[in-house]
């Protein structure tokens, strides 16, 4: 596991593994643009799908992305085995569905996360 910083505009000091990105113009932190950097270098780009419903098309079409992916969007313990198995992602990243409340992880959640990934790596 890595840990990653995010920004929006240029990064500051990282305190992450990686930095993650947004170009500024999205003024959120969301997006398939993002850029995921190891030591100032991109290493991946961070794709985060619609998810706005739980469409495994998406999962079809970001198998098709060229170049490494750190996949994103609505991945929990219950689809995250899949979605490696599909895309085959550079890495994943998971969120809110880990949490027990907004901001609060969930450690039973994020401990299924981890094990439903490794499985299908």
């Amino acid at each position: 596991m890595l840990s990653v910083a995010v920004w929006v505009g240029e990064p500051g000091e990282s305190r992450g593994d990686l930095d993650q990105v947004h170009p500024p113009e999205q003024g959120k932190v969301r997006g398939r643009d993002a850029a995921v950097l190891r030591d100032g270098r991109q290493v991946a780009t961070h794709l985060d799908l619609p998810w706005e419903e739980d469409d495994p098309g998406h999962w079809d079409r970001a198998a098709g992305y060229d170049g490494r992916i750190l996949l994103a969007g609505r991945l929990g313990p219950d689809n995250v085995a899949d979605a490696i198995r599909r895309v085959s992602p550079w890495a994943v990243d998971a969120s809110s569905r880990l949490e027990a409340a907004p901001g609060v992880k969930d450690h039973a959640k994020v401990r299924a996360y981890v094990e439903a990934a490794r499985s299908a790596a």
